[in-house]
């Protein structure tokens, strides 16, 4: 099973929960999947809310609230 690495969520996501997935920024994926990494701490400095400047969001589908729902139209603008 994936680990699901969380944060603490960023501006806009806020309103919507107190968290959300991990998002890495391109420079810090080759130390994230280093598997001679042996240091954890290291690794967790990674896990921050990522950028909201860098980020788009908008309304979506009721569709989203079911892992069973595995359509392109579940992220598709509302």
């Amino acid at each position: 099973m994936a680990s699901k690495a969380q944060t603490s969520a960023n501006g806009p996501l806020e309103p919507i929960h107190d968290r959300m997935p991990a998002i890495l920024e391109k420079k810090d994926e080759e130390k994230w999947l280093n598997p001679d990494e042996t240091e954890p701490e290291r690794l967790v400095k990674l896990l921050h809310p990522y950028p909201a400047n860098e980020m788009d969001t908008y309304p979506v589908s009721r569709l989203v609230n079911s892992q069973k729902n595995d359509t392109k139209e579940v992220i598709e603008p509302a």
